[in-house]
């Protein structure tokens, strides 16, 4: 029997009770894709989020290529589910940037600027993590040109 979320196994009363919703956890894992073929039959959406939560990233070139793959690989694997409804670049992470008073800067749109900070992890979930989802997309729909990040 393949893994099952619990959120789908039996329950002594049949089966358990199901939400309409579910919250892919950016500091969890991707789940394999029996998670997404069962929501998308069970008519459940999905808040996927890419897989960073509750930290302020590194944002070093090899890093940055690292995640941009990871990001690209795993988007082109789960584009074709209507079950995934929105990809967020991260979890809590900008709660940390507030409590730790980390720069911030919400009238500063040059992510080259957001690299300089001591929050360079914001080029990741606002540049890189919404590059690889467009890329990824765009690949699903046939798309040749390369999208810029």
């Amino acid at each position: 029997m393949p893994h099952l979320p619990p959120l789908l196994l039996p329950s002594p009363q049949g089966t358990a009770p199901l939400t309409e919703h579910e919250s892919i956890w950016g500091g969890g894992i991707w789940e394999e894709d029996i998670f997404y073929e069962l929501c998308d039959e069970l008519g459940i959406l999905v808040w996927q989020d890419f897989m960073f939560g509750c930290g302020n990233y590194p944002a070093f070139p090899e890093m940055l290529e690292s995640i941009r793959n990871e990001c690209v690989a795993n988007v082109g694997r789960l584009r074709h589910h209507p079950s995934i409804v929105i990809y967020a670049g991260n979890n809590e992470d900008y709660q940390v940037q507030e409590s730790f008073g980390l720069t911030y800067d919400y009238e500063d749109k040059d992510p080259e600027n957001w690299l300089k900070t001591d929050f360079p992890a914001r080029y990741i979930y606002e540049k890189v993590s919404a590059y690889a989802a467009a890329l990824s997309m765009a690949k699903g729909m046939g798309a040749t040109s390369k999208i810029g990040c």
